[in-house]
């Protein structure tokens, strides 16, 4: 009952927010997202944020819908194995070949180990052990004079994990400022080969961390080029030709290293092949690539928005050799 009542209230919500923009009737677009809802297994926000409002049902059937993403989790994500994805000291002893960063857990820091671990570096990042979606993470200045004052603040913070910063490469830094751009990229893990589906990659602005839930701008990333194609959107739809901050236009720029950032992943995806389905975040240095951290929920939502989606057009068939 609890879900049919929240399923309602998302329902009614989402028909308000479409009618007011688009003066469609409230009720008939209500009875439009429950035949979806059971049609095509979306949920409110899939309707809304995919623009189903706008389709007929031979775009709409094109879509991976929450539905489907969950049966893909189950089919290649063993639950005995998430713990590693989901701990971030866990992952890192797993990864480390392809963390490119130092990393310690803050339950037995003391000031001493904090010194050591800091020297050399001008900027520490402390992340919560568990949670996604950027929460909870904080930036350190470092300085010779203010480590202890460092080290007691993140003794007062939930169980985590401190990382050295990671110096992005100087293209992307040059075009869209210094805060470390995430590439996500999903993975497959099938019969012992990885197989790439789709890419995107978040830029910050006015913020040292970039993540597309924490009103920052993200594009979609040709998989086969490592080429942006697209411009760039944040979380309420808002597109954005070049950078706030920088005027550099998104479309068209090339991800250094891409050939190597699919070698990394390759590599990496076959260690835990009990968790086959990956949303990777990847940040290029100057080096090269390095993983950030694996994430087993890899999303679908933000690769099929409306406002980038192109020809309306989900990503149901690249999912679909994997059902």
């Amino acid at each position: 009952m609890n879900k049919l009542k929240m399923l309602y209230r998302q329902t009614v919500d989402v028909a308000e927010k479409i009618s007011s923009s688009t003066g469609k009737a409230k009720l008939f677009i209500i009875i439009d997202i429950l035949i979806c809802v059971i049609k095509y297994q979306s949920s409110p926000n899939n309707y809304y944020n995919f623009g189903f409002y706008n389709m007929n049902s031979r775009h709409r059937k094109t879509y991976t819908t929450y539905a489907l993403s969950e049966k893909i989790q189950k089919k290649y994500n063993n639950e005995k194995y998430i713990k590693i994805f989901y701990d971030k000291y866990l992952f890192y002893k797993r990864f480390k070949d392809y963390y490119g960063r130092d990393c310690i857990k803050t339950n037995d820091l003391t000031v001493d180990k904090l010194k050591d671990f800091a020297k050399g570096q001008s900027k520490l990042i402390y992340k919560p052990l568990m949670g996604g979606e950027g929460k909870g993470i904080e930036v350190f200045n470092i300085t010779e004079d203010n480590i202890e004052s460092v080290y007691n603040k993140i003794k007062t913070m939930q169980s985590g994990v401190v990382e050295t910063w990671i110096e992005q490469h100087k293209d992307i830094t040059d075009n869209f400022t210094n805060a470390v751009a995430p590439l996500r990229i999903v993975t497959i893990y099938k019969n012992g080969k990885c197989h790439f589906l789709i890419s995107m990659i978040t830029f910050g602005f006015n913020t040292e961390i970039s993540n597309a839930m924490q009103n920052c701008i993200f594009a979609y990333v040709d998989i086969k080029t490592g080429k942006i194609y697209t411009d760039g959107c944040d979380i309420e739809l808002k597109i954005y030709k070049t950078h706030p901050q920088t005027g550099a236009a998104f479309k068209g720029f090339q991800i250094p290293y891409w050939e190597e950032t699919l070698e990394m992943l390759k590599k990496a995806s076959a260690l835990i092949p009990e968790i086959g389905y990956i949303g990777w975040d990847v940040a290029i240095t100057n080096n090269g690539p390095l993983i950030i951290e694996g994430n087993n929920d890899p999303g679908y939502a933000l690769y099929q928005l409306s406002a980038l989606s192109k020809d309306s057009k989900g990503t149901r068939e690249i999912y679909k050799e994997f059902l």
